[in-house]
């Protein structure tokens, strides 16, 4: 399905296979929306895969970041 965040502070973490924020390894998942309401969002994952978005061999829909100022990714 989709993914919506529209407000607060999300702090999110995936691995090497799955993203911190989206789809797991060969995982799935519609469109990701983070709008400008939201304080902070961080995204940590490892080396394969998307910190926002799909995961290892996974596929997800747009990813859409109203305020790329408020969102970090490591």
């Amino acid at each position: 399905g989709n993914i919506l965040i529209s407000g607060g502070t999300v702090i999110a973490s995936g691995d090497d296979y799955s993203a911190a924020i989206g789809g797991g390894d060969s995982g799935s998942c519609g469109n990701i929306t983070i709008t400008s309401g939201v304080t902070s969002v961080t995204a940590t994952a490892g080396g394969f895969t998307s910190k926002i978005g799909a995961g290892f061999y996974g596929s997800c829909g747009t990813v859409t970041i109203e305020d790329p100022s408020k969102v970090t990714q490591n």
